[in-house]
């Protein structure tokens, strides 16, 4: 059973994810793909320099994720370049990571923008209050100019065209999100059983 998380920024998927790795599920990061594709993949990172110059870019020739988000999050048109360039190797990636798994877990909060919800079986949304949010954001260390740039940016275009099949409400402590991810995952499993 191949499983997509999605979410808006901070609203807790990644941590949902490491619950669903804990009930013995493989799990995967749309963000940390790109990340590592931004590292390591020389085609990726020639497209983006080639597209968006040396400006954001390390003085060794390294990505600055920051110098690249400060780009692309204040202007629409950049960022559909960047999509364009990340989105079809971060979904051949996963893909590829995920194929002939039993149970795997994807957390890509733009799952229908990158056309990847149909090789998913069920997708669960995490939800969380915009005070749990600030939260999040303040704990990972974001200053709060990017984050409102990347919120803004997930406002206009994080757009659910299907309703998911769960959802998970973050808006208590760690403890209640470990509690309400097993019980989805529960129920996942009574499905599959049932199939």
């Amino acid at each position: 059973m191949k499983i997509a998380l999605i979410g808006a920024f901070s609203s807790g998927k990644s941590a949902v994810l490491e619950f669903f790795a804990e009930a013995g599920y493989k799990t995967f990061s749309a963000d940390k793909t790109a990340h590592y594709l931004m590292r390591k993949d020389a085609v990726v990172r020639e497209k983006i320099i080639s597209k968006f110059g040396k400006s954001v870019t390390f003085k060794d020739g390294r990505i600055s994720r920051k110098k690249l988000g400060k780009t692309v999050f204040a202007d629409e048109k950049k960022m559909r370049v960047l999509e364009s360039i990340l989105h079809p190797a971060i979904k051949r990636n996963l893909l590829k990571k995920m194929k002939g798994l039993g149970k795997a877990a994807v957390e890509n909060p733009l799952l229908f923008r990158m056309k990847m919800a149909g090789f998913v079986d069920k997708i669960v949304l995490v939800k969380s209050d915009f005070s749990k949010i600030e939260k999040n954001i303040a704990k990972r260390g974001i200053a709060a100019p990017r984050a409102e740039l990347i919120l803004s940016y997930q406002r206009r275009n994080l757009k659910y065209p299907r309703r998911p099949h769960f959802i998970i409400l973050n808006t208590g402590d760690l403890r209640r999100l470990r509690k309400d991810t097993r019980d989805v995952i529960k129920a996942l499993e009574n499905e599959r059983r049932n199939v």
